[in-house]
């Protein structure tokens, strides 16, 4: 059996963003008269959409009609980002579309939807809002319109949605060439399809060629510690902490450290098997890792235990005074 997206597909109704099948917008960005290439009304693509929300039943609920008469579309973005973050990805999805009754095509309200859908499992809500989507021109779309379409895409079905997939990782670029997240996208659909090394490579690469890419730096080095690469972690979290000096930084930047501290361990303690190190190099490790405690304890509180426990093993190092 066909899913809901495999049959948006089979219709062949993404040429919007090829030149054909063009959206006429009326002024606001609502849709007059707009028609698939099957002549079906996006009214009633709207219709099903109220359908497949079905009635709320959720305490919370009443947070529809807050002020709703002077909430825009971002006030619905942040409110569903609130719902999200306390994992309540169904209420978020549903609020999400409650927005789009009212901004019909807004991008991220779109994302979103696609977003906290399939991460609740309505697969076939994510499809056919990712059809919504794919009707808009890739000039339009976010960097969580591509993200999140990625991550949707990725998590169906990484080996049939391959093409689609590089199609928007081309389209990122092309729209947004300064956004790294695009490589992110990249590197995870190499890794989805079991091409490691390329994966790593295009992070790598990203890097090498951006000065601002923390995310892409957080992925490599959670790579390369995986590997056993210590040396290259050890210079991967310093572009990834000095690349993270952001108003608003796009990752745990804490964890760079903790990844940083435990690869130099692990350099120092394989040199003492073969010489003899100095006490002086041991306690800057051991302080390394009691300062990551003491400046971020909420941040390493699930790794306190292991830190703690590196502490007590480095007394064990074969040192000189």
């Amino acid at each position: 059996n066909m899913s809901n997206f495999d049959e948006i597909k089979s219709l062949n109704l993404f040429g919007g963003n090829e030149g054909e099948n063009k959206i006429e917008e009326a002024i606001g960005g609502e849709m007059i008269g707009t028609v698939d290439a099957k002549g079906k009304p996006l009214d009633s693509i709207l219709e099903m959409l109220s359908q497949m929300r079905g009635p709320s039943t959720d305490d919370a609920d009443d947070d529809f009609d807050n002020d709703d008469n002077v909430m825009d579309a971002d006030d619905y973005h942040n409110k569903a980002c609130d719902m999200a973050r306390r994992g309540n990805y169904k209420r978020a999805s549903n609020f999400c579309m409650e927005g789009l009754k009212r901004y019909p095509m807004n991008v991220n309200l779109l994302a979103d939807t696609i977003n906290y859908s399939s991460k609740c499992g309505d697969m076939r809500v994510a499809d056919t809002h990712y059809f919504m989507l794919r009707k808009l021109p890739f000039s339009r779309w976010s960097w969580r319109a591509f993200t999140f379409s990625c991550d949707y895409l990725l998590a169906n079905n990484p080996i049939e949605n391959e093409e689609e997939i590089r199609l928007l990782v081309k389209q990122y670029k092309t729209v947004l060439p300064y956004e790294e997240k695009a490589c992110v996208a990249e590197s995870e659909l190499e890794n989805a399809l079991g091409n490691h090394e390329q994966s790593m490579k295009i992070l790598a690469e990203s890097i090498q060629h951006y000065s601002n890419a923390p995310l892409c730096a957080l992925h490599l080095a959670d790579m390369q510690f995986a590997r056993g690469m210590y040396k290259d972690v050890v210079k991967t979290c310093n572009y990834g902490i000095a690349a993270s000096a952001e108003p608003r930084p796009s990752i745990n930047t804490p964890y760079l450290l903790l990844l940083r501290v435990m690869s130099k361990d692990h350099i120092l303690v394989a040199k003492a098997n073969h010489e003899t190190v100095n006490i002086s190099e041991v306690n800057a490790i051991r302080d390394e890792y009691k300062l990551l405690l003491e400046e971020f304890p909420h941040q390493m509180m699930l790794h306190s235990g292991a830190i703690e426990e590196r502490r007590s093993i480095l007394k064990f190092v074969s040192h000189e005074e």
